[in-house]
């Protein structure tokens, strides 16, 4: 086993998946995404096939449309995070 630290854009994570409101649940999230990449990789699936049926879990876990006001809270979150950069 191995241990390695990568960076994680947290805001988007969340938007992707809202449950992964912390750094242990994304870290436990991601712990899972790796253990079935893994797993598929030595079922004999190539890296190209790999990514095309994630992108396509993705999406499944997207929906297609949003409220308005979801939609608002959207837009306000990343005003409020660009205007406070330095």
């Amino acid at each position: 086993m191995c241990t390695v630290s990568i960076n994680i854009d947290e805001a988007r994570m969340q938007q992707i998946k809202p449950l992964l409101s912390s750094r242990e649940s994304i870290s436990h999230w991601l712990q899972h995404q790796v253990d079935l990449m893994l797993e598929e990789m030595t079922r004999g699936m190539t890296i190209e096939e790999f990514y095309a049926n994630k992108e396509q879990d993705m999406m499944a876990d997207v929906e297609e449309t949003m409220g308005i006001e979801e939609a608002r809270a959207m837009v306000h979150a990343a005003i409020r995070e660009e205007y406070a950069k330095p």
